[in-house]
C-alpha cells in the first residue's frame, strides 16, 4: 500500500509503529495542535483515526516492513529474544569462577556474561593498575523471568476466561451467517432466559 495521502494520518501510522507509540500519543504527530486537549478526547479521535481501513492497512504494511527489516538485517524476532531472555536467565556465577572460587579474567568469561555485566568494581588500592574484582552486577533475574513469562511465546501470566450461556450452559451467539428467522428465534430464547 502507498503511503496516505492525508499527511496527518501518515504521520501517526508511522509514529504508532516506528516509534511503538500508544495509539494517543501516535495521534498528536498528526495532530499536534491537539496536545493540550484532554486525554479522554486524543484517545477518542485517535481511535477513529485507527478504525479507519486505510490507517488499519498501512499499520499492518508499516509493521511487516519492520519486522522484514528486523529479522533480515538483524537477525531479530520473536523467538531471538526469547532464546537471549533464557540465557541471562540462566546465567551462573559458576560459570565465571575458577576451581578455587576466584574470579576469572574478563576474557574468558561466556559472551553472555560478558555482554550482561551492567557493572564492577575492581579495588586497585589507589593505584591506576590493575586490581582485584570486588563487586559484580549482573541483570535482576527476577525482571528476566517476567519478561520471559509475558513474551508472546510463552504467555504464563495470559488469564484465561471462561464465559458460559445461562446456567452454565453453552453461550447463544446471534451471527450474521444466520436467516433473519433463526437469529430472532436465538434472540427470543436469550429472553426466556
Amino acid at each position: 500500500m502507498p503511503v496516505i495521502h492525508n499527511p496527518a494520518w501518515e504521520a501517526i501510522a508511522k509514529a504508532y509503529v516506528l516509534e511503538s507509540l500508544t495509539k494517543s500519543a501516535a495521534y498528536l504527530h498528526g495532530f499536534p495542535q491537539n496536545a493540550s486537549k484532554d486525554p479522554g478526547y486524543i484517545a477518542t479521535h485517535a481511535g477513529k483515526i485507527f478504525a479507519k481501513d486505510v490507517v488499519r492497512a498501512r499499520v499492518n504494511e508499516l509493521q511487516a516492513q519492520k519486522d522484514r527489516i528486523a529479522d533480515k538485517e538483524f537477525g531479530i524476532d520473536a523467538l531471538y529474544v526469547l532464546r537471549r531472555l533464557v540465557d541471562v536467565h540462566q546465567m551462573d556465577i559458576g560459570d565465571i569462577l575458577d576451581e578455587n572460587d576466584y574470579v576469572l579474567p574478563v576474557k574468558q568469561w561466556p559472551k553472555v556474561w560478558r555482554q550482561c555485566v551492567s557493572a564492577f568494581e575492581v579495588d586497585d588500592g589507589g593505584k591506576l593498575t590493575i586490581g582485584q574484582l570486588k563487586k559484580i552486577k549482573w541483570p535482576d533475574q527476577v525482571r528476566i523471568l517476567d519478561m520471559i513469562g509475558k513474551h508472546v511465546h510463552v504467555n504464563a501470566f495470559k488469564e484465561v476466561q471462561e464465559i458460559q450461556g445461562p446456567g452454565g450452559g453453552p453461550l447463544r451467539v446471534i451471527s450474521s451467517d444466520m436467516s433473519a428467522k433463526e437469529a430472532a428465534a436465538a434472540y427470543a430464547a436469550t429472553l426466556d432466559d
